[in-house]
């Protein structure tokens, strides 16, 4: 169950963004993004705990380390052809690791709904411009962090399930540089093959490290700029 005392904020900053979506979707076009991105990127930083320290939230997945490990299988079991297999190989290598860290949220669940797991106001990261958190019924964010011989590294699965769809949309991701944090701020540039796809931006760390309970902002990395797209809602980690 939610335990976040960033509740009453992540409710304004939803129906922000929603209010904002809801007036541009029938239009969708590349400016009305960006306008999106500018108005409602504001707010959110605005309402955030101080764009340059420490934030701290709780958050109860609700399972234990061996039903997280059900479900990371269950989640893979939708997986079809067209994932990039680099960043699928690398998800599965560091999930594997004894030491791996690996945060976890999903909605509609009792984490809280899918809009909340998955606040992107696309979702052009799967091939979906068109489509917001509005459009979804089923979201599942797992991030995790290990150490391998090329030092610390990170790797990124997004599945949604959009309405009128019969089946998920998955696609992984893995870490181009090496995940840091600087300032309090936790970093990580993600992509396919060497080329960025995103960044996931974080003030949930302590000492160094990312926090037991995160949420990330989103920023799509499109020729070299990121632009901020959302975020994922408070994710649970499990391991260490």
């Amino acid at each position: 169950m939610w335990m976040a005392r960033n509740t009453k904020r992540d409710f304004l900053y939803l129906e922000v963004v929603k209010k904002e979506i809801e007036q541009v979707k029938p239009m969708k076009t590349v400016n009305v993004i960006q306008n999106i991105i500018k108005s409602a990127g504001v707010i959110i930083f605005a309402l955030s705990l101080g764009a340059c320290s420490q934030q701290w939230i709780e958050a109860d997945a609700g399972l234990t380390s061996e039903e997280l490990m059900q479900q990371i299988q269950e989640v893979q079991s939708f997986v079809e052809g067209g994932v990039n297999a680099s960043a699928k190989n690398k998800f599965d290598e560091l999930v594997a690791l004894p030491n791996s860290y690996i945060y976890f949220v999903d909605g509609p669940s009792p984490m809280g709904q899918a809009i909340s797991a998955a606040s992107l106001i696309h979702f052009g990261l799967l091939g979906r411009n068109d489509y917001s958190a509005l459009d979804i019924d089923l979201a599942k964010v797992i991030y995790v962090e290990g150490v391998t011989d090329k030092g610390l590294e990170s790797a990124l699965l997004i599945q949604v399930q959009f309405k009128g769809d019969s089946k998920p949309v998955t696609e992984y991701f893995e870490s181009i540089q090496t995940p840091s944090v600087n300032d309090d701020e936790y970093v990580t540039i993600m992509g396919h093959d060497g080329a960025p796809k995103l960044a996931l931006h974080s003030f949930y760390t302590s000492d160094g490290e990312l926090q037991t309970v995160v949420q990330f902002q989103v920023f799509e990395i499109i020729n070299g700029v990121e632009s901020w797209i959302g975020k994922f809602g408070a994710m649970v980690g499990f391991g260490g």
